[in-house]
């Protein structure tokens, strides 16, 4: 059975509790016999021909629904709806009137109104289909509700427990500097001092990857969630609605990817480097024909690959380290009608210097320092999209390898980065 039949088979099996407010007796007779009719729901109806009658019934008895014409002999209006809300937020309310305005109608709909009908256009299939529509919207909405607030609830805690560990290390910290100006002299108490840093800072390394995993739950959730909405109810709503829907499916996206590119930093500095020889020329060419099919494929993209030569380091961080500085100069060389990317290398005295040079937008040289530092971008979503994480990732890999890393670049004028790797490993460190 699908889940559209189910839901109509429930509610043929189990009627439909509805609270008809209607002061006029005629029209609450052609509700009732509307509703009736219908045949396919069932609907147990309890009529009030005022508010205070109807919020007594709310006060005795659970309903699914409430259809309310706001012309009642103790309340117009939007007060009405107010005292409603008042006592009965959660269940869906329609409101059935003799008046056709669009003004009145959004203004409603923004007091939290699921719908608004016209008694005029009411039939045998307008009617049923509003109320089954308002029932299903608002449990849509409150399943949102339920994991929004349960991902907030993750976050606090998650806050809460940062907190601590950042308390702590400040008080470990405070104890090192005391046990510093003591015996500032000893070369042992400096290194178990180094040590202990060492250790909290991987803390935070595999308290961020648990934060990230950690929200991959309640992430799936809103977005297949909103996947619903869109796909099945996309013609049956208002305008707006769609624009929040496509919102948060577009969030769900955005962090989805931040989550991966956290991931991906946090384990840059986790476990140990396996070196190996690597023939530089050999990792790059590959990297190069595997992409260039698959990376803007329309673009025309001038690779210049000179001779790499060979290091020792870890194969799998070194891809890593290409792929972001590659990835990064074919995404700023957008613009360019013919983008050029070349890639070379210098022996020094005790290391090998690579470079990756682009003529891309360039960047400003004042903003140097904010380059290899997590979420912090030169440049805009709408132009470039990007969670600032790669070169963040890619300097934690050349300082663990014993390399350093920068750029130079000019506005408009391309930029290139730099990056170096010690000639031999010392194994026995």
């Amino acid at each position: 059975m699908t889940e559209k039949k189910k839901e109509n088979h429930d509610m043929k099996s189990t009627p439909v509790r509805l609270l008809l407010v209607e002061s006029s007796k005629t029209v609450a007779a052609i509700v009732q016999q509307t509703l009736k009719d219908e045949g396919i729901i069932r609907f147990d109806i309890i009529h009030a021909d005022c508010l205070k009658k109807a919020l007594e019934h709310l006060n005795r008895a659970r309903f699914d629904i409430i259809l309310l014409n706001l012309l009642l002999p103790d309340s117009t209006g939007l007060n009405t709806i107010i005292k409603i809300h008042e006592q009965a937020l959660k269940i869906p309310l329609i409101v059935l009137t003799q008046v056709n305005n669009a003004a009145i109608k959004d203004e409603f709909i923004k007091y939290g109104v699921q719908d608004y009908l016209v008694k005029d256009w009411v039939d045998t299939k307008v009617l049923p289909r509003s109320i089954y529509y308002a029932i299903e919207r608002k449990k849509a909405e409150d399943e949102l509700i339920k994991h929004r607030n349960h991902l907030q609830e993750l976050v606090n805690d998650r806050t809460i427990k940062l907190e601590k560990e950042l308390t702590e290390r400040k008080k470990k910290e405070n104890e090192l500097k005391e046990m510093f100006n003591t015996l500032e002299e000893s070369l042992q108490k400096i290194k178990k001092r180094e040590k202990e840093l060492e250790n909290i800072n991987e803390n935070l390394d595999s308290f961020a990857y648990s934060v990230s995993h950690d929200l991959r739950a309640p992430l799936r959730a809103i977005s297949g969630f909103a996947y619903i909405l869109l796909n099945n109810y996309r013609d049956k709503v208002d305008q707006e609605m769609g624009h929040y829907l496509d919102r948060i499916s577009k969030g769900a996206q955005e962090m989805g990817q931040l989550i991966d590119d956290l991931l991906r930093f946090s384990r840059s500095t986790r476990g140990e480097i396996r070196f190996e020889q690597i023939d530089v020329d050999n990792l790059v060419n590959d990297m190069v024909r595997a992409h260039r099919d698959i990376i803007e494929p329309d673009r025309d993209i001038n690779f210049i690959i000179n001779p790499l030569g060979k290091v020792e380091a870890d194969k799998e961080m070194l891809k890593v380290v290409f792929a972001n500085l590659l990835l990064n100069s074919v995404k700023y060389t957008m613009g360019r009608e013919r983008a050029c990317i070349k890639i070379g290398s210098e022996q020094k005295e005790d290391h090998i210097q690579f470079y990756i040079k682009d003529n891309g937008i360039g960047f400003d040289m004042k903003y140097k320092d904010k380059l290899f530092k997590a979420f912090q971008r030169l440049h805009t979503d709408e132009k470039f999209t990007g969670t600032g994480i790669g070169l963040a990732t890619v300097e934690r890999i050349v300082s663990k390898h014993g390399g350093k890393i920068w750029a130079e670049g000019e506005v408009d004028k391309g930029a290139t980065f730099y990056f170096t790797l010690p000639s031999k490993t010392n194994t026995e460190d």
